[in-house]
């Protein structure tokens, strides 16, 4: 009996290490895929922060085309207000240069400069009731392909919209988070650019360009990462998506709505760093 307890004791034992060297087995095998996934996780990390900066650079170098070219009329624009030889151009002069403008940037919406009451010639009043002015006859063109044709109307929701209020206030360039204006009388997605137009510390008005974000959309639907499983959500510092890959009905939707509410924490918060 002595010799079966003994043998079971051995047996025991025997059990015991083995049983140590299968868990130990399985630990190690275990952190060694635990190990591996969060390499491939990082990697995978690495790869999509170095595409979204990619992406980045892409649209940051489109919007600053849209920046240069408005600042560049801006500049000529000032001319108009310099106390000393003063630039002497006409309404229909500075219409044709933005007409101009649009024809060559087919990724321009609009083309458009907005002035203070009477501040660009004095003669608000002898153009009220025109087409391009409106009753005021303020000198606030928005030349426009809304409609397929380059036309030219008044533009509108000045006094509340932040792309001419902002630079109003600041005297600085702007650039806007997306947003949809009536162009033609149809809301429209956009991303405006303006440059103020300041001399001496006064502020006289702006020029701007509206640029398209059909560009964005497409952008992110050419992404391929990952054969195709890859998915690219661009979002403004507003948190709003503006474009994400193969869903093109997010657009404008807070992010909040798109992903759980720790996530769009996170992701705001990258943006808005």
């Amino acid at each position: 009996m002595k010799k079966i307890r003994f043998e079971s004791i051995q047996f025991k034992i025997a059990l015991w290490a083995s049983a140590c060297l299968i868990v130990s087995g399985m630990v190690i095998v275990a952190y060694a895929v635990a190990t591996s996934r969060a390499t491939a996780i990082r990697a995978a990390e690495e790869r999509s922060l170095a595409e979204a900066r990619t992406q980045a650079g892409i649209v940051k170098a489109e919007i600053e085309v849209g920046l240069d070219t408005a600042r560049a009329r801006a500049h000529e624009l000032v001319a108009v207000r310099q106390p000393e030889d003063p630039l002497v151009i006409s309404r229909e002069q500075v219409n044709a240069m933005m007409r101009q403008v649009l024809l060559q940037n087919p990724q321009y919406i609009g083309v458009w400069t907005l002035w203070e009451p009477n501040a660009f010639d004095g003669r608000d009043a002898e153009y009220a009731g025109s087409a391009a002015y409106g009753e005021s006859g303020r000198f606030f063109p928005y030349w426009s392909r809304g409609t397929g044709v380059i036309t030219v109307e008044p533009i509108v929701h000045f006094d509340t919209g932040d792309w001419y209020q902002v630079p109003k206030a600041t005297g600085r360039e702007y650039v806007s988070d997306i947003y949809t204006y009536p162009v033609m009388g149809k809301d429209t997605w956009m991303i405006s650019v303006v440059a103020p137009i300041v001399v001496q510390d006064v502020f006289y008005g702006v020029a701007g360009e509206d640029i398209s974000i059909t560009f964005l959309q497409d952008l992110t639907d050419r992404l391929n990462i990952y054969d195709g499983t890859g998915r690219l959500l661009l979002i403004g510092n507003n948190g709003r998506v503006v474009a994400a890959t193969g869903q093109e009905g997010l657009r404008g939707r807070p992010l909040a709505q798109v992903l759980d509410r720790q996530d769009a924490e996170e992701h705001l918060g990258a943006v808005q760093a």
